[in-house]
């Protein structure tokens, strides 16, 4: 078993976000990115992409947002998402206004955490080994029911001097719970949820392991992260797309009776439509209509990852998303594609970095068939949307030619052409967010984006948030 990073190697260093010290903009393309803290005891800050523009901001009780640092969140001053723009409220009342939404994926959420546990069982986990079911079961259930989990998480966390969890690993659910009230905070018209709630390896993800505590913990992360409505009085709708991690068993094909199980919780909670339910059922896969045009298309990407196919679920969803899920509904005329692995990404589009990690991860038999319907509507489709990686980045993809290999542009663009036409341009704009959890080495990470309804549903900005802890 692999040792833990270094202690000097787990610090994040507090940066004041001050006039007198503030950290230097890094030039990205036609937007900047901007590093804020706050003298919270654990974590709170912000990373902001802002079209060039420089946002200051404190931690202080004059801040319009310091009330996300006191007990009024739930969470404590050690648990919070920075901000440093005000919010919208659901859908705007002008038509002519920008539309925001919030893209979050790979929550991975442990009510289990334990500190005094990091790496124990494995590597990225911080959790008793009792409690740890991969290749053999676990030799305990722990909270197995969803009442129980809500009821109990907050009893152990990541410790006095990391209570929203340590560098590299998944984290205990007092970060979910901040992500609940900063969603709320933001108000967003909807959320676009890229999967993997489930955490690594609970009990019940060995397919011999009879606990039902990681399908619990699954839907106690929906309710802990469920806010139907914004602090400035508008809905919030919830779109979730099903990433790896939450087929349960894992590493064979989703069950039908966990898929529907799933499905009917998600309905229960008003994250699935009625309508909606009949794909699901078919394959975890659906289209909602949210107005002025716009649809939002969400896949689920175990049609194309290795060892999770389901071969039944992958015709369906195959079926449906070339012969109906573009023409169905004469409202749509323009797509938001949301999914859980990144689709086509290793070999195919361009960018400024090769995703060869995928190999074993993503099955490009399959992934080419979505790729080249996809392709086919690429003038209708705003942008792709996915997680998995614990990386945020952008590639504009493309059908190549004779096999070409991916391109790799070192002097490209990171965040792709954001304000191309796509009525003028084939590539679409497809890119990840890096994740809730922090065992890809980041910080939780959460994006919020811009739409111009002028015209087209173009993306004006990306603004990405980011939870830091100071020292």
């Amino acid at each position: 078993m692999a040792s833990p990073p270094a202690a000097a190697a787990l610090r994040a260093p507090l940066v004041a976000a001050t006039a007198e010290n503030q950290a230097p903009a890094r030039s990205i393309g036609k937007t900047s990115l901007v590093l804020l803290g706050c003298s919270s005891l654990a974590c709170a800050g912000l990373y902001q992409v802002l079209g060039g523009n420089l946002i200051q901001s404190s931690a202080t009780s004059e801040s319009p947002f310091a009330s996300l640092l006191g007990s009024d969140t739930g969470a404590g001053p050690d648990a919070a998402f920075l901000s440093a723009t005000p919010a919208g409220s659901g859908l705007p009342a002008n038509k002519a206004a920008p539309r925001a939404f919030l893209h979050i994926a790979d929550t991975h959420a442990d009510p289990f955490y334990d500190y005094t546990q990091y790496f124990v069982p494995a590597d990225k986990i911080s959790r008793s080994p009792a409690l740890y079911s991969n290749k053999e079961p676990a030799a305990t259930c722990g909270y197995d029911q969803v009442a129980t989990i809500l009821s109990s998480w907050n009893r152990s966390g990541g410790g006095p001097l990391c209570p929203c969890g340590h560098y590299g690993a998944n984290p205990p659910f007092r970060v979910i719970e901040a992500l609940g009230s900063e969603i709320a905070r933001q108000s967003p018209e909807f959320v676009l949820w890229g999967g993997d709630f489930a955490s690594h390896y609970e009990p019940g993800t060995n397919a011999d392991d009879p606990c039902n505590t990681a399908k619990a913990g699954v839907k106690a992360t929906v309710v802990l992260l469920d806010r139907k409505f914004g602090i400035r009085g508008g809905p919030i709708q919830h779109l979730f797309a099903l990433g790896n991690n939450d087929v349960l068993p894992k590493r064979q094909p989703m069950a039908q009776g966990w898929l529907d199980e799933f499905g009917n919780y998600l309905l229960e909670q008003g994250w699935l439509l009625p309508g909606e339910m009949d794909t699901w059922t078919q394959g975890g896969f659906y289209r909602r209509n949210l107005g002025r045009g716009l649809c939002a298309i969400i896949l689920n990407s175990n049609s194309w990852t290795e060892n999770q196919i389901s071969e039944e679920h992958h015709k369906n969803q195959l079926a449906w998303l070339r012969d109906s899920a573009f023409t169905s509904d004469p409202g749509c005329s323009e797509f938001l594609v949301n999914a859980h692995v990144p689709l086509g990404w290793l070999e195919s589009g361009s960018g400024h970095h090769q995703w060869t990690n995928l190999e074993g991860a993503e099955c490009t038999e399959n992934s080419k068939q979505y790729r080249d319907i996809l392709d086919v509507h690429a003038a209708a489709v705003v942008a792709e949307l996915y997680g998995h990686i614990n990386k945020a980045d952008v590639r504009l993809m493309a059908a190549n030619q004779d096999g070409e290999k991916p391109i790799k542009q070192s002097n490209a663009d990171e965040f792709g052409d954001l304000q191309e036409d796509p009525g003028e341009d084939p590539k679409i704009v497809s890119f990840t967010v890096a994740g809730i959890s922090r065992r890809g080495l980041n910080d939780p990470q959460f994006q919020r984006i811009t739409l111009n309804p002028k015209k087209r549903h173009g993306i004006t900005d990306i603004d990405i948030y980011s939870m830091k802890r100071s020292q």
